[in-house]
Protein backbone atom coordinates (compact mmCIF):
# COMPACT_ATOMS: atom_id res chain seq x y z
CA UNK A 1 0.00 0.00 0.00
CA UNK A 2 1.55 3.31 -1.13
CA UNK A 3 0.39 6.04 1.23
CA UNK A 4 1.46 8.98 -0.91
CA UNK A 5 -1.07 8.72 -3.72
CA UNK A 6 -4.88 8.87 -3.76
CA UNK A 7 -5.27 5.36 -5.11
CA UNK A 8 -2.63 3.69 -2.95
CA UNK A 9 -0.56 2.73 -6.00
CA UNK A 10 3.01 3.86 -6.52
CA UNK A 11 3.75 6.19 -9.43
CA UNK A 12 6.98 7.88 -10.45
CA UNK A 13 5.27 11.27 -10.03
CA UNK A 14 4.14 10.58 -6.45
CA UNK A 15 7.57 9.20 -5.56
CA UNK A 16 9.25 12.29 -6.97
CA UNK A 17 7.01 14.60 -4.97
CA UNK A 18 7.68 12.67 -1.77
CA UNK A 19 11.45 12.86 -2.27
CA UNK A 20 11.30 16.59 -2.98
CA UNK A 21 9.16 17.20 0.12
CA UNK A 22 11.72 15.40 2.25
CA UNK A 23 14.54 17.45 0.74
CA UNK A 24 12.70 20.74 1.29
CA UNK A 25 11.82 19.88 4.88
CA UNK A 26 15.42 18.92 5.59
CA UNK A 27 16.72 22.12 3.99
CA UNK A 28 14.31 24.38 5.87
CA UNK A 29 15.24 22.72 9.15
CA UNK A 30 18.85 23.74 8.60
CA UNK A 31 18.20 27.28 7.37
CA UNK A 32 19.34 30.11 9.57
CA UNK A 33 17.46 33.37 9.84
CA UNK A 34 19.21 36.50 8.72
CA UNK A 35 19.58 39.03 5.93
CA UNK A 36 21.89 36.95 3.75
CA UNK A 37 21.48 39.31 0.78
CA UNK A 38 22.89 42.20 2.80
CA UNK A 39 25.83 40.06 3.91
CA UNK A 40 26.77 39.16 0.34
CA UNK A 41 26.44 42.78 -0.87
CA UNK A 42 28.80 44.36 1.66
CA UNK A 43 31.46 46.37 -0.18
CA UNK A 44 34.37 44.30 1.01
CA UNK A 45 36.77 41.73 -0.50
CA UNK A 46 35.10 38.42 -1.44
CA UNK A 47 37.17 36.47 1.07
CA UNK A 48 35.79 38.60 3.91
CA UNK A 49 32.22 38.03 2.71
CA UNK A 50 32.96 34.32 2.50
CA UNK A 51 34.35 34.45 6.04
CA UNK A 52 31.17 36.19 7.28
CA UNK A 53 29.04 33.49 5.68
CA UNK A 54 31.09 30.76 7.39
CA UNK A 55 30.84 32.56 10.72
CA UNK A 56 27.07 33.05 10.39
CA UNK A 57 26.65 29.36 9.52
CA UNK A 58 28.81 28.36 12.52
CA UNK A 59 31.40 26.76 10.27
CA UNK A 60 34.51 28.36 11.80
CA UNK A 61 36.79 25.73 13.39
CA UNK A 62 37.01 27.28 16.87
CA UNK A 63 38.17 24.98 19.64
CA UNK A 64 34.75 24.22 21.14
CA UNK A 65 33.52 23.38 17.65
CA UNK A 66 36.46 21.04 17.12
CA UNK A 67 35.84 19.33 20.46
CA UNK A 68 32.23 18.69 19.42
CA UNK A 69 33.70 16.75 16.49
CA UNK A 70 35.79 14.63 18.88
CA UNK A 71 39.02 16.43 17.99
CA UNK A 72 41.32 16.61 21.01
CA UNK A 73 42.28 20.27 21.43
CA UNK A 74 42.43 22.63 24.44
CA UNK A 75 39.26 24.58 25.15
CA UNK A 76 40.96 27.87 26.10
CA UNK A 77 40.84 30.86 23.73
CA UNK A 78 43.97 31.10 21.60
CA UNK A 79 43.96 34.88 21.68
CA UNK A 80 43.56 35.61 25.40
CA UNK A 81 44.43 32.11 26.69
CA UNK A 82 41.37 32.13 29.00
CA UNK A 83 37.70 31.45 28.50
CA UNK A 84 36.07 28.79 26.34
CA UNK A 85 36.82 29.45 22.69
CA UNK A 86 33.59 29.65 20.73
CA UNK A 87 32.48 32.30 18.22
CA UNK A 88 30.82 34.43 20.88
CA UNK A 89 33.98 34.56 22.95
CA UNK A 90 36.41 35.14 20.04
CA UNK A 91 34.51 38.07 18.56
CA UNK A 92 32.61 39.57 21.53
CA UNK A 93 33.74 38.54 25.04
CA UNK A 94 37.49 38.14 24.50
CA UNK A 95 39.38 41.11 26.08
CA UNK A 96 41.49 41.43 22.93
CA UNK A 97 38.33 41.62 20.79
CA UNK A 98 36.85 44.27 23.07
CA UNK A 99 39.98 46.40 22.66
CA UNK A 100 39.80 46.02 18.88
CA UNK A 101 36.12 47.10 18.81
CA UNK A 102 37.03 50.08 20.97
CA UNK A 103 39.83 51.13 18.62
CA UNK A 104 37.53 50.67 15.60
CA UNK A 105 34.77 52.82 17.20
CA UNK A 106 32.24 49.95 17.15
CA UNK A 107 32.30 49.26 20.90
CA UNK A 108 28.79 50.58 21.61
CA UNK A 109 27.22 48.75 18.67
CA UNK A 110 28.83 45.45 19.64
CA UNK A 111 27.76 45.75 23.29
CA UNK A 112 24.20 46.77 22.50
CA UNK A 113 23.62 43.88 20.08
CA UNK A 114 25.26 41.45 22.52
CA UNK A 115 22.72 42.47 25.18
CA UNK A 116 19.82 41.93 22.77
CA UNK A 117 20.81 38.58 21.23
CA UNK A 118 21.82 35.23 22.69
CA UNK A 119 23.56 33.57 19.73
CA UNK A 120 26.44 34.62 17.53
CA UNK A 121 24.59 34.41 14.16
CA UNK A 122 21.75 36.57 15.48
CA UNK A 123 24.28 39.03 16.94
CA UNK A 124 26.11 39.21 13.62
CA UNK A 125 23.02 39.92 11.53
CA UNK A 126 21.65 42.45 14.03
CA UNK A 127 25.02 44.25 14.11
CA UNK A 128 25.14 44.43 10.31
CA UNK A 129 21.54 45.69 10.16
CA UNK A 130 22.20 48.43 12.72
CA UNK A 131 25.57 49.39 11.27
CA UNK A 132 25.41 52.15 8.61
CA UNK A 133 26.10 50.93 5.07
CA UNK A 134 29.33 52.95 4.97
CA UNK A 135 30.51 51.31 8.19
CA UNK A 136 29.71 47.70 7.26
CA UNK A 137 32.97 47.09 5.33
CA UNK A 138 35.12 48.15 8.30
CA UNK A 139 32.92 46.28 10.78
CA UNK A 140 33.36 43.14 8.68
CA UNK A 141 37.08 43.80 8.40
CA UNK A 142 37.47 43.82 12.20
CA UNK A 143 35.74 40.43 12.46
CA UNK A 144 37.97 39.01 9.75
CA UNK A 145 41.10 40.54 11.34
CA UNK A 146 40.25 39.02 14.73
CA UNK A 147 39.97 35.57 13.18
CA UNK A 148 43.15 36.11 11.16
CA UNK A 149 45.06 37.21 14.25
CA UNK A 150 43.78 34.20 16.18
CA UNK A 151 45.12 31.86 13.47
CA UNK A 152 48.45 33.68 13.15
CA UNK A 153 48.99 33.48 16.90
CA UNK A 154 48.04 29.79 16.95
CA UNK A 155 50.22 28.66 14.07
CA UNK A 156 53.03 31.25 13.93
CA UNK A 157 53.20 32.64 17.46
CA UNK A 158 52.41 36.16 16.19
CA UNK A 159 51.61 38.81 18.78
CA UNK A 160 50.55 42.38 18.00
CA UNK A 161 48.56 45.17 19.67
CA UNK A 162 44.85 45.61 18.86
CA UNK A 163 45.30 48.85 16.90
CA UNK A 164 47.57 47.08 14.41
CA UNK A 165 45.06 44.27 13.91
CA UNK A 166 42.31 46.82 13.25
CA UNK A 167 44.53 48.84 10.90
CA UNK A 168 45.38 45.76 8.84
CA UNK A 169 41.70 45.04 8.29
CA UNK A 170 40.81 48.64 7.47
CA UNK A 171 43.75 48.93 5.09
CA UNK A 172 42.76 45.79 3.23
CA UNK A 173 39.21 47.06 2.68
CA UNK A 174 40.50 50.48 1.62
CA UNK A 175 42.93 49.08 -0.93
CA UNK A 176 40.31 46.70 -2.32
CA UNK A 177 37.76 49.48 -2.79
CA UNK A 178 40.37 51.71 -4.43
CA UNK A 179 41.20 48.90 -6.85
CA UNK A 180 37.49 48.44 -7.60
CA UNK A 181 37.09 52.15 -8.38
CA UNK A 182 40.14 52.14 -10.66
CA UNK A 183 38.79 49.09 -12.47
CA UNK A 184 35.41 50.75 -13.02
CA UNK A 185 37.06 53.97 -14.17
CA UNK A 186 39.23 52.00 -16.58
CA UNK A 187 36.21 50.18 -18.00
CA UNK A 188 34.32 53.45 -18.39
CA UNK A 189 37.32 55.01 -20.11
CA UNK A 190 37.55 52.09 -22.54
CA UNK A 191 33.81 52.30 -23.21
CA UNK A 192 34.00 56.03 -23.89
CA UNK A 193 37.02 55.53 -26.13
CA UNK A 194 35.29 52.76 -28.07
CA UNK A 195 32.18 54.89 -28.46
CA UNK A 196 34.29 57.64 -30.02
CA UNK A 197 36.07 55.41 -32.53
CA UNK A 198 34.72 55.85 -36.05
CA UNK A 199 35.74 53.94 -39.13
CA UNK A 200 36.33 56.26 -42.06
CA UNK A 201 36.29 55.38 -45.73
CA UNK A 202 39.61 55.46 -47.58
CA UNK A 203 39.95 57.79 -50.57
CA UNK A 204 39.19 56.29 -53.97
CA UNK A 205 40.46 53.98 -55.35
CA UNK A 206 42.21 52.81 -52.16
CA UNK A 207 41.19 49.97 -49.87
CA UNK A 208 41.50 49.93 -46.11
CA UNK A 209 42.84 46.98 -44.11
CA UNK A 210 41.98 46.98 -40.40
CA UNK A 211 44.04 44.82 -38.06
CA UNK A 212 43.45 43.72 -34.45
CA UNK A 213 44.73 41.07 -32.03
CA UNK A 214 43.63 38.97 -29.09
CA UNK A 215 45.99 37.48 -26.49
CA UNK A 216 45.38 34.01 -25.05
CA UNK A 217 47.93 33.85 -22.24
CA UNK A 218 46.80 30.54 -20.78
CA UNK A 219 47.08 28.88 -24.19
CA UNK A 220 50.31 30.80 -24.94
CA UNK A 221 48.93 32.02 -28.25
CA UNK A 222 47.88 35.17 -30.06
CA UNK A 223 45.03 35.60 -32.54
CA UNK A 224 44.99 37.96 -35.53
CA UNK A 225 41.92 39.44 -37.18
CA UNK A 226 42.16 41.29 -40.50
CA UNK A 227 39.45 42.72 -42.75
CA UNK A 228 39.70 44.64 -46.04
CA UNK A 229 37.02 47.04 -47.28
CA UNK A 230 36.83 49.19 -50.40
CA UNK A 231 36.45 52.96 -50.68
CA UNK A 232 32.66 52.63 -50.25
CA UNK A 233 33.04 50.64 -47.05
CA UNK A 234 31.99 47.38 -48.69
CA UNK A 235 33.48 44.15 -47.35
CA UNK A 236 36.05 42.57 -49.67
CA UNK A 237 37.99 39.87 -47.81
CA UNK A 238 39.00 38.89 -44.28
CA UNK A 239 41.32 36.56 -42.40
CA UNK A 240 41.73 35.17 -38.91
CA UNK A 241 44.59 33.07 -37.61
CA UNK A 242 46.22 31.94 -34.37
CA UNK A 243 49.97 31.85 -33.74
CA UNK A 244 51.52 29.96 -30.85
CA UNK A 245 53.92 31.85 -28.59
CA UNK A 246 54.01 34.09 -25.55
CA UNK A 247 53.89 37.73 -26.69
CA UNK A 248 53.20 41.01 -24.98
CA UNK A 249 50.57 43.40 -26.37
CA UNK A 250 52.84 45.53 -28.54
CA UNK A 251 54.58 42.47 -30.04
CA UNK A 252 51.20 40.92 -30.85
CA UNK A 253 49.95 44.12 -32.51
CA UNK A 254 53.15 44.38 -34.55
CA UNK A 255 52.93 40.71 -35.63
CA UNK A 256 49.32 41.21 -36.71
CA UNK A 257 50.29 44.19 -38.86
CA UNK A 258 53.24 42.32 -40.39
CA UNK A 259 50.97 39.36 -41.16
CA UNK A 260 48.45 41.73 -42.79
CA UNK A 261 51.19 43.24 -44.98
CA UNK A 262 52.29 39.79 -46.20
CA UNK A 263 48.72 38.49 -46.62
CA UNK A 264 47.47 41.41 -48.74
CA UNK A 265 50.65 41.23 -50.79
CA UNK A 266 49.99 37.53 -51.53
CA UNK A 267 46.50 38.54 -52.71
CA UNK A 268 48.12 41.18 -54.97
CA UNK A 269 45.97 43.93 -53.48
CA UNK A 270 47.17 47.40 -54.40
CA UNK A 271 46.58 50.83 -52.86
CA UNK A 272 45.90 49.42 -49.40
CA UNK A 273 45.82 51.66 -46.35
CA UNK A 274 46.60 49.75 -43.15
CA UNK A 275 44.93 50.82 -39.95
CA UNK A 276 45.84 49.59 -36.44
CA UNK A 277 44.70 50.84 -33.04
CA UNK A 278 48.20 50.44 -31.56
CA UNK A 279 49.71 53.89 -31.23
CA UNK A 280 52.96 52.31 -30.00
CA UNK A 281 53.38 50.30 -33.20
CA UNK A 282 52.62 53.29 -35.42
CA UNK A 283 55.04 55.61 -33.59
CA UNK A 284 57.81 53.00 -33.53
CA UNK A 285 57.55 52.31 -37.27
CA UNK A 286 57.72 56.05 -38.00
CA UNK A 287 60.62 56.51 -35.60
CA UNK A 288 64.20 56.46 -36.90
CA UNK A 289 65.51 54.87 -33.70
CA UNK A 290 66.93 51.37 -33.95
CA UNK A 291 65.37 48.76 -31.65
CA UNK A 292 67.31 45.51 -31.23
CA UNK A 293 64.62 43.72 -29.21
CA UNK A 294 62.19 41.10 -30.52
CA UNK A 295 59.64 43.86 -30.90
CA UNK A 296 62.17 45.90 -32.86
CA UNK A 297 62.81 43.07 -35.32
CA UNK A 298 59.07 42.75 -35.99
CA UNK A 299 58.79 46.49 -36.47
CA UNK A 300 61.74 46.38 -38.90
CA UNK A 301 59.85 43.79 -40.96
CA UNK A 302 56.77 46.03 -40.97
CA UNK A 303 58.88 48.95 -42.14
CA UNK A 304 60.35 46.94 -45.00
CA UNK A 305 56.90 45.82 -46.11
CA UNK A 306 55.49 49.34 -45.84
CA UNK A 307 58.30 50.89 -47.85
CA UNK A 308 57.98 48.25 -50.55
CA UNK A 309 54.24 48.87 -50.83
CA UNK A 310 54.35 52.64 -50.39
CA UNK A 311 51.20 52.26 -48.33
CA UNK A 312 50.46 54.53 -45.40
CA UNK A 313 48.94 53.27 -42.17
CA UNK A 314 47.22 55.11 -39.38
CA UNK A 315 46.12 54.76 -35.82
CA UNK A 316 42.33 54.44 -35.45
CA UNK A 317 40.87 57.97 -35.59
CA UNK A 318 38.68 59.38 -32.82
CA UNK A 319 36.16 62.16 -33.05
Amino acid sequence: MWNFSRHGAYTVKSGYYQIMNNIMNHTQAHQKDGNWAKLWHISTPPKIRSFLWRAARDYLPCRIKLQSRNIQVPSQCVTCESGLENNWHIFIDCPYAKECWKVAKFEELVSQCAREEDSFPKWLFKSLNKCPTTGQPNFSAVLWSLWRYRNEKLWNGVSRPPHITVSLGFDMVLRWNQAQRKSIQGQNSISRRNENVRWTKPPEPSMKCNVDTALFKEQRAVGFGTVVRDSMGNFMVSKTCVTCGLFDVKEAEALALLDAFKWTSSLELQDVIFETDSETVVKTIRSKNVDYTEFGSIIFGCGVQSNSRSSPFFQNPTC
